[in-house]
């Protein structure tokens, strides 16, 4: 069976009662698992001791028993039924063992994808409040930075102006559709800056950031500024952007992206809730 030595292996620890075996007290400190789980797995069937002493039933296990209890551990952290796990006691083969593994690989895969997706996630989130606890929210300033990975959506179509959360929901779902996951930040995309400053809480896209670096390597230069207040209200921002290209004599050539920086999940008064809108420029070629 998967969990009992057999008979010589146990008296060959015997020559003086339980020498060479562990009691269910320190098995259970070697192994990580509670005496009450060991005390299960026996009655379950599941696991049993080495030796059961017929005077006082104090249960004692070999050391080389650690490695299949710890096993049994793992397969039931990976979410292996106990009744899976009995089955192999009496139909221990390597061929269903590899059954096993080969048929939960897919599932410990899963898992590890979540896990690396909520790190990212959790990551994205980190960096734009970082970004917004150390932004200088009166100035514009043009900055260098890696192009962010995202997924721009279809073109939004705005009935009314600030009818800001019907098109939103439809992003969602189409970005649901895409098996995208929507956890991640949900910015404003324009296709350009004259687009901008025609409607600025009305993006013509949304997007998902999914990183503020899409591993590319290139850098750019941005012009960024920030407004505070709700969603699909920007202020002035357009304007003053507008104004801070005219200074400093550039133009701007790429699209707008819109991402707040401190909203819902850090801000309690909503007209307090941070956006960064940021456009890629170049210094204006001087006409001869």
């Amino acid at each position: 069976m998967l969990n009992n030595p057999s008979p010589s292996r146990v008296s060959q620890r015997l020559g003086t009662q339980t020498a060479g075996l562990l009691s269910i007290s320190q098995f259970a400190r070697y192994t990580g698992i509670s005496r009450s789980a060991l005390i299960y797995y026996d009655r379950s069937g599941i696991f049993h001791p080495a030796w059961r002493d017929p005077q006082n039933n104090y249960r004692y296990y070999l050391p080389e028993q650690i490695i299949t209890v710890n096993l049994i551990s793992v397969l039931t952290e990976i979410g292996i039924p106990l009744k899976r796990i009995k089955e192999l006691s009496s139909q221990r083969t390597t061929h269903n063992i590899l059954d096993l593994f080969n048929e939960h690989s897919a599932t410990l895969q899963e898992h590890i994808d979540e896990l690396e997706c909520s790190k990212k996630l959790v990551d994205v989130f980190s960096d734009l409040l970082i970004k917004g606890k150390t932004a200088n929210i009166r100035e514009i300033t043009v900055e260098t930075m890696p192009a962010w990975d995202i997924r721009v959506g279809p073109e939004t179509r705005f009935v009314v102006e600030g009818d800001f959360f019907r098109p939103f929901l439809e992003f969602c779902t189409w970005a649901e559709e895409q098996g995208l996951n929507i956890s991640f930040p949900i910015g404003g995309y324009f296709d350009d800056f004259e687009g901008f400053c025609a409607r600025p809480g009305s993006p013509e896209h949304f997007f998902l950031l999914l990183d503020l670096d899409d591993g590319s390597g290139k850098e750019q230069d941005v012009l960024t500024a920030y407004s505070r207040g709700f969603y699909g209200q920007p202020g002035d921002i357009a304007q003053r952007m507008h104004a801070a290209l005219t200074q400093k004599e550039l133009e701007a050539t790429g699209p707008v992206l819109n991402i707040y920086l401190e909203d819902e999940i850090s801000v309690a008064d909503p007209r307090q809730y941070l956006m960064l809108a940021t456009v890629p420029v170049r210094q204006k070629k001087v006409r001869s």
